[in-house]
């Protein structure tokens, strides 16, 4: 089913085919849990209106690690 939605970050109107029934659909705005259903991608559309191509503009490929010192590197 083909489904729309704005992007949270970029306010582009994105349109997805996703392979759930109308009924799913239904099921999932009805607030139930319906991942099991959904590829990763699929997910993220449906919860943010990103594709993929746009959540990858946002990566950096620093990722949280690269600046994170850790719990243990404190100084006393």
């Amino acid at each position: 089913m083909k489904i729309t939605k704005k992007s949270i970050y970029t306010n582009v109107v994105n349109t997805m085919e996703v392979d759930i029934t109308e009924a799913l659909y239904n099921q999932w705005k009805a607030g139930e849990n319906i991942d099991e259903h959904l590829s990763y991608d699929e997910q993220e559309f449906l919860r943010t209106g990103a594709t993929l191509d746009e959540l990858d503009e946002f990566d950096d490929d620093s990722g949280f690690e690269g600046t994170d010192p850790g719990p243990y590197d404190w100084e006393w």
